[in-house]
């Protein structure tokens, strides 16, 4: 049986005027992963991620999350690793926007942070649905 697990990412955001998230644009700060399976939902997976200096206003005013609370937070090749350990062969990766969750935030960072790992492979290798686009 197929199990789909949902992927979802929280960023630093996008750069506007007079305002630049550091130390880039969409760099992931916060990672859920819930699954679906045999008409059962679980939540496998939920972390902050260390590495963001700065948000967007936007992110500022809307998303709960401060720079404090990625303080001591796992680094992306952990999270990484701990995240490709839940997910099977044969599991679907659930997003909204798939190609921004999965190429934009993680894929990018990870070679930004030269941490292209079996595990990121393994992870961007599996088959997709978007809901953005489906």
């Amino acid at each position: 049986m197929v199990r789909y697990v949902c992927l979802g990412f929280e960023t630093n955001g996008f750069p506007e005027k007079n305002c630049k998230p550091e130390p880039w644009s969409s760099y992931p700060t916060q990672i859920s992963l819930t699954a679906v399976e045999n008409g059962e939902v679980a939540h496998l997976y939920d972390s902050y991620i260390q590495g963001t200096e700065s948000f967007n206003q936007w992110v500022k005013q809307n998303v709960p999350i401060t720079l404090g609370d990625l303080d001591g937070a796992p680094k992306l090749p952990q999270i990484i690793s701990e995240i490709a350990k839940l997910l099977r062969p044969d599991d679907w990766i659930v997003a909204h926007n798939c190609y921004f969750d999965l190429e934009s935030c993680l894929a990018r960072t990870a070679q930004k942070q030269d941490c292209q790992t079996e595990s990121l492979h393994f992870i961007l290798c599996l088959p997709r649905f978007c809901t953005m686009n489906c």
